[in-house]
């Protein structure tokens, strides 16, 4: 485990790498990150392919996040708890980080 000050400083070393039109290939267990972050998800469990694709759609993929000892990211839990008390009205993709969603509630 490494400390959250830490954690900021490799994260921004990665979206350095990414801005300058590097290819970072990242394999992690923070799913919040990963919603986030990544334009792909590869959800692998043993060695072999579960799911692949968007992260909205893997991280949907909530059986398969089983398997592999993961959760839905905690963005995508919230948004779909507001979305069902009809605090917000999302249409679309869901909020890919906090602000969006803030955006979204108003």
């Amino acid at each position: 485990c490494i400390s959250s000050a830490a954690s900021d400083v490799y994260k921004r070393q990665v979206d350095k790498l990414t801005e300058q039109g590097i290819t970072v290939l990242m394999a992690t267990h923070d799913m919040d990150y990963a919603y986030a972050w990544a334009d792909e998800i590869v959800l692998m469990k043993d060695g072999k392919v579960l799911c692949q694709g968007a992260p909205e759609a893997v991280c949907r993929e909530t059986e398969k996040l089983k398997e592999t000892n993961l959760e839905e990211p905690a963005l995508l839990r919230l948004f779909d708890r507001l979305k069902a008390r009809k605090i917000i009205e999302a249409t679309g993709k869901a909020p890919r980080t906090w602000k969006e969603l803030e955006q979204l509630i108003g």
